[in-house]
């Protein structure tokens, strides 16, 4: 086995510095999941995959520091002297000669993307440079790794150049353009006037018109056609008559939406809706004197933004990882013409995750053979929890340093607040208080049969408890235990107030999505994670995403439910096997 390495080596260093590194990288992944030759590589590895020609052995250098190279060097008239990566030495370097070039950096967590953001500042003006961002959170991160930089929204941005483009101030557009003016699917279907079609109510006709206009706003095609149909409701509408006119309620629905802004409409629109009509009309992004665009979780960014971006004047830095999209629909990618740049090595994760990490993202829909490769300095414990009862809790509060316990779903959030609470254990909420009171407050009027006077995003179209557990699945049946046993907005009040915001001890608890670009010392993940219906590729992407975020988090200890993750593995084996 050693010869074999040694011949691979010999062979990759032909290829020069960069096929070498590349083959390197790719041979350690896939032979250390060998027990045979686990310990062989792993010393390998530590080595930096040293080759010496003369001999044709390998030696074992144990001051050297192959894996993770740093370079110390000034950036721009700051003085101030950075410690960088390789892989950030390189994507400022290209940056710094290359100013008008539009980059996208494709970074796996923990890889440094954040301290690459934090000296872009050093190279870019910030009275040119615009930071951009899909939430109000992420703007926020970002401008405090850029202070002095202006930001704004994704949202905000297409909103100004929509209301240009009709000539119109941003701030003279109506309530529909507001995030949270909302219409039920009894009143959309009632406005268009829809038909029943193949035994489907109007109201479903108009949630359904609505999921195809939304994939066409994220998708590349300029006309609504059959294409949009998911192979799911093929079965649904069966003849051709049927499928076409679900398209041209959905058609019909979108010139609706995006009629003028004088002219008088009901139905809410939303940032998506802006960004693909901008793009189908050839709309600009007009943003004064700005040159230069810096977003992070590119992957978020919606590909109609992504396509307005790339053919706009302005050049854009966008840093982002594919697999922690969490979204619906497939994540944006940059167009050919934008310069890629790769970082693998993370600083943050432990080297011995880097196998349970590689066996989930191997299923991922968007695995490209990006392999993650975890810092050889640090070791990231694995624990196993039979339930997350309290005596777990109990526990999990003794742990040193940082903690967040991470969950999927909103519900699951709630129920591990009032545990703790109950248990007189300090939590912080990362999960804003508003979001998960309007999720009880809907769940509690549905349960009350009041659920027509139900606002809440959670639960808004589900009219009776069955309908909402068919939406989120068995994880509601706790819920609606507690409900039986006469729990009440008071009793969730009486639990958020003992969160304490102040105690840097006290566990942080919320979803998954909500820890992105943060880290701790340790990480407590749900079970409720890995639910969902593997039979649907978004589902799958989206569990797989979830464990590899919440994973990746960790710098010390990751905490899991038993056999969760072989248990994810063989379902999506099994989900896929007739694929």
């Amino acid at each position: 086995m050693a010869r074999v390495i040694e011949q691979l080596i010999e062979d990759a260093s032909q290829a020069g510095p960069d096929g070498a590194e590349q083959v390197r990288k790719t041979a350690v992944n896939n032979l250390r999941q060998l027990p045979d030759v686990h310990d062989f590589i792993d010393g390998v590895y530590r080595a930096g995959f040293v080759f010496h020609s003369e001999s044709q052995n390998f030696f074992h250098d144990d001051d050297a520091d192959f894996s993770v190279r740093y370079v110390q060097r000034d950036l721009g008239n700051s003085g101030n002297t950075w410690r960088l990566q390789d892989d950030q030495d390189r994507a400022l370097q290209i940056i710094e000669s290359e100013k008008d070039e539009h980059m996208n950096i494709e970074g796996l967590a923990g890889s440094g993307k954040t301290f690459l953001t934090s000296a872009l500042g050093e190279i870019l003006s910030p009275k040119t440079t615009l930071l951009v961002a899909t939430t109000p959170f992420q703007l926020k991160a970002l401008e405090e790794r850029l202070p002095g930089f202006a930001g704004s929204t994704f949202a905000a941005l297409v909103r100004n150049a929509y209301a240009n483009a009709h000539g119109v101030s941003p701030h003279k557009l109506g309530q529909r353009y507001s995030p949270k003016f909302n219409r039920r699917w009894s009143e959309i279907s009632a406005h268009m006037g829809f038909p029943e079609i193949k035994n489907q109510t109007p109201e479903r006709v108009a949630q359904l018109a609505a999921d195809l206009v939304r994939k066409f706003c994220y998708g590349k095609s300029e006309h609504f056609d059959l294409k949009l149909l998911p192979r799911k409701l093929l079965s649904l509408f069966p003849t051709v008559a049927e499928r076409w006119a679900l398209v041209h309620a959905a058609q019909a629905l979108w010139e609706a939406i995006m009629r003028p802004p004088q002219a008088f409409s009901d139905l809410p629109v939303r940032s998506y809706h802006l960004m693909k009509w901008l793009d189908l009309n050839d709309g600009s992004l007009d943003a004064g004197d700005v040159t230069h665009l810096i977003f992070d979780e590119g992957h978020d960014v919606p590909p109609a933004m992504l396509r307005l971006i790339d053919s706009s004047t302005l050049t854009a830095i966008s840093l982002g990882d594919r697999f922690q999209y969490l979204g619906t629909g497939d994540p944006g990618r940059r167009a050919q013409k934008v310069r890629p740049h790769t970082f693998q090595h993370s600083v943050r994760t432990g080297f011995n995750v880097s196998d349970l990490l590689n066996t989930v993202l191997e299923y991922h829909p968007k695995y490209e053979g990006s392999i993650f490769i975890g810092n050889p300095e640090k070791r990231t414990q694995q624990r196993r929890y039979a339930r997350l009862d309290q005596s777990t809790l109990t526990h999990v509060a003794t742990l040193k340093g940082k903690t967040a316990i991470l969950s999927g779903r909103i519900w699951s959030v709630f129920s591990i607040v009032q545990r703790l609470a109950s248990a007189g254990i300090p939590f912080r909420l990362m999960t804003p208080p508003s979001k998960l009171r309007g999720a009880i407050d809907g769940a509690l009027k549905i349960y009350n049969g009041k659920a027509h006077l139900n606002t809440d995003v959670h639960t808004f179209n589900c009219n009776n408890w069955q309908a909402l557990r068919k939406q989120e699945g068995v994880i509601v049946d706790s819920l609606y235990q507690a409900f039986e046993r006469g729990f009440q907005k008071a009793d969730l009040e009486t639990s958020l107030s003992k969160a304490f915001s102040d105690r840097p001890q006290a566990i942080r608890v919320g979803l998954v999505e909500e820890a992105k670009n943060r880290e701790f010392d340790n990480v407590v993940l749900t079970s409720d994670i890995s639910y969902g219906d593997y039979k649907t590729p978004h589902t799958r992407s989206k569990i797989i995403s979830s464990l590899y975020t919440g994973i990746t988090r960790s710098v010390h200890t990751v905490y899991y439910q038993e056999d969760m993750i072989d248990k994810v593995v063989s379902s999506i084996k099994q989900a896929t096997s007739k694929d």
